[in-house]
């Protein structure tokens, strides 16, 4: 069973809040290299960044199961994101592990990932803008492995925009409407 409109609509919120926070981190991270601010990144902007949209989620997801009880209002595809997230966070570690490995080469393969939970979704929930999402990561993809330098990381935060970002927004705009 899926959710509720008022519920799709709090998590597509959430999927678009998201969207934005990494977007904020990639081109601050840009920022950061190109102009030799003498920062630790990881700590002011992944770190904090993270731990506070992290803390906001969790009061937000108790307050929403509080309100609305534990009446399977999670989509059947959460576990998509579960293992997508599972399988970037391992990336990212991963990165750490080998030292010949560029961190500039992450978003590359986060590119793909992201276009498999897409597409994987998209098939599940048989929404067309799910599997454009996926294409068009994945051709955000093949730019970024061509481009494995630090505009790869605006690169990457212009396909959030427009990959995640800009299709859950129309999402979010048909289900307010369909609620009207």
């Amino acid at each position: 069973m899926y959710p509720s409109t008022s519920t799709r609509q709090r998590n597509t919120l959430l999927i678009i809040l998201w969207g934005l926070l990494f977007t904020k981190c990639f081109v601050l991270e840009f920022l950061v290299h190109y102009y030799a601010v003498p920062i630790n990144s990881m700590l002011y902007v992944w770190s904090l960044s993270i731990f506070m949209a992290t803390i906001a989620t969790i009061v937000y997801v108790r307050l929403r199961i509080e309100e609305d009880g534990l009446k399977n209002n999670f989509p059947p595809h959460l576990a998509i994101w579960v293992a997508s997230l599972i399988g970037m966070l391992l990336m990212v570690a991963g990165s750490f592990t080998f030292p010949n490995f560029s961190i500039m080469q992450i978003p590359s393969f986060l590119a793909v990932l992201l276009g498999l939970s897409y597409c994987t979704q998209g098939l599940m929930t048989k929404r067309l803008t799910d599997i454009f999402s996926a294409f068009g990561w994945w051709l955000g993809a093949s730019m970024l492995f061509r481009q494995v330098d630090l505009f790869g990381l605006l690169t990457f935060a212009f396909c959030i925009i427009l990959f995640t970002v800009l299709p859950a927004l129309l999402n979010l705009v048909k289900l307010r409407k369909a609620q009207a």
